[in-house]
């Protein structure tokens, strides 16, 4: 189960990206002038979600394609569910702090 959360904040990151994206975009809210540094901004917060995620999520492939090389201790210390957890924490932090900064970021262009 711990395999999968990260996973799935990754797909939810990815969609919010791209409504977010779509939404702003077409937005009659934003600035004329303005669309095409929001929409740039945008795009490094998502990227950099991305980028920090995919460190998150990378792990457990290689984990498990190494698994049978290891001792069983480090089997043992990466069986723990708090360890199994930590992407998962990762990735929903990430989530968030994204998710923050583009509120913030709508807030500053949007018209008053």
């Amino acid at each position: 189960m711990y395999d999968e959360i990260p996973s799935l904040l990754y797909v939810a990151g990815a969609l919010i990206a791209v409504l977010s994206w779509t939404l702003f975009a077409f937005s009659k809210t934003i600035r004329p002038e303005g669309r095409r540094a929001f929409i740039l901004c945008l795009s490094v917060i998502w990227i950099l979600f991305f980028a920090s995620s995919t460190l998150a999520l990378v792990p457990y492939p290689l984990f498990e394609a190494y698994s049978g090389f290891m001792d069983p201790d480090v089997l043992d210390f990466y069986d723990q569910p708090v360890i199994r957890l930590l992407p998962a924490v990762t990735c929903g932090v990430n989530l968030c702090v994204s998710a923050g900064c583009s509120m913030v970021l709508v807030g500053k262009r949007s018209k008053r």
